[in-house]
């Protein structure tokens, strides 16, 4: 992953890869809602990661393919944040963090699941994984 400013002067993200010499397409960071924190790629290479804090102090999320086509968009504060993304024993990318916003704030999330730091507290769906393309449930709407 690569962070710069383009021609005109935008900041971007992007992926090159390395053994086929290839830069993938811009994904403009100035036209996502807030300052970029940061960016990252899936262990599978497929996806890419971005993290924001809008104006208001809430911190969002980004998912777009290597190709620049955004996925996904998490628009509740950390949900998930202060994660990692690995591979599940299926083969998909998964992103596992923490969620600080309700209905489950200081649940984990893995696999499309919350659960609970507690025995009291019961798993809750939600829609924090990447997958492929075909099976990718939008967290929020973009």
């Amino acid at each position: 992953m690569v962070r710069a400013t383009n021609g005109q002067g935008e900041l971007v993200a992007f992926t090159y890869g390395i053994s086929a010499q290839r830069k993938y397409p811009d994904i403009k960071l100035t036209n996502l809602c807030g300052l970029n924190g940061y960016y990252t790629i899936s262990p599978s290479g497929r996806y890419v990661f971005c993290a924001n804090a809008t104006f208001d102090g809430t911190d969002t999320a980004y998912v777009f393919t290597t190709d620049g086509v955004q996925l996904q968009h998490w628009t509740k504060h950390h949900r998930p944040g202060h994660a990692d993304m690995t591979i599940d024993t299926d083969g998909s990318d998964v992103y596992v963090g923490i969620s600080k916003a309700s209905p489950d704030k200081y649940h984990t999330s893995s696999a499309g699941w919350m659960t609970a730091l507690s025995p009291a507290l019961r798993p809750m769906p939600t829609a924090s994984t990447l997958r492929s393309a075909t099976s990718i449930v939008p967290a929020e709407s973009s």
